[in-house]
């Protein structure tokens, strides 16, 4: 059977947006994402399901117990004070609401499984501040280049990776250097317990990270988004391949 993989989805409050496209009501509240994850997931022969916002904690377990898989999505800013650290006017609007339902589902199939996850942008920043570690808040700010580069097709890229030997997607990907976009503002700062630097830009920023037993229990996380890359770049695609097939098992 083909494994069902749960993708985390955004939460959005903005009901005029909606409204105005004739999409939607007054006073309703929208859980989205993009196409991109959904179909990076069918070419490598999985199922995607879109996991909506609530707050129900039973509704999380039973989406975490029949799950195979967990993609947790790019997006807005998480809440700083989730790494102890403070907002300042540079952090973008938050969301308690996908804040807690991600971190719940993260620390419940954690503990009480070993099916594979996979963090892409904004999940890869949760999975380091889940796992105890911190955030660069603003990388302009800090003394890097910018990182948000939106101004050409979403699949191009921007700038090379470089991909550390005895990692897991080094044995992925193939090769020690790797062509990626790049859609942020935020990014690792203190890595979390547990975990290890598998790719850096050019610019010494964290582009990748894995568990230290990820070969056993697939948890690997990239700062760019190979869903859209991985539209013209078929190594890419394999991040999805490795993710699906140890879904499968």
């Amino acid at each position: 059977m083909k494994p069902l993989i749960g993708i985390t989805s955004n939460f959005s409050s903005d009901d005029m947006t909606y409204v105005r496209q004739g999409l939607g009501a007054i006073g309703q509240e929208w859980s989205l994402v993009a196409n991109d994850y959904a179909e990076a997931v069918i070419r490598s022969g999985g199922i995607p399901i879109i996991i909506p916002i609530s707050e129900d904690e039973n509704y999380i377990k039973d989406i975490a117990d029949k799950i195979d898989g967990l993609l947790l999505s790019g997006g807005a800013d998480m809440d700083p004070l989730l790494s102890n650290q403070r907002a300042d006017r540079r952090t973008g609007r938050v969301s308690p609401e996908r804040d807690n339902q991600e971190f719940s589902l993260l620390d419940y199939i954690y503990k009480n499984s070993k099916k594979p996850i996979l963090g892409i942008c904004r999940g890869m920043q949760l999975i380091n501040v889940y796992f105890k570690g911190d955030l660069i808040l603003d990388l302009p700010s800090a003394g890097y280049l910018d990182h948000t580069i939106t101004n050409n097709e979403r699949y191009n890229p921007i700038h090379d990776i470089t991909i550390y030997e005895d990692s897991l997607l080094r044995e992925i990907i193939g090769e020690e250097k790797s062509y990626v976009n790049t859609l942020h503002h935020q990014a690792i700062d203190k890595l979390g317990e547990g975990l290890e630097v598998s790719a850096l830009s050019e610019d010494k920023v964290i582009e990748a990270i894995e568990s230290k037993d990820a070969r056993d229990r697939f948890l690997l996380a990239l700062q760019w988004h190979p869903e859209m890359t991985s539209l013209k770049d078929k190594t890419h695609q394999g991040i999805f391949d490795y993710f699906i097939n140890s879904a499968k098992r």
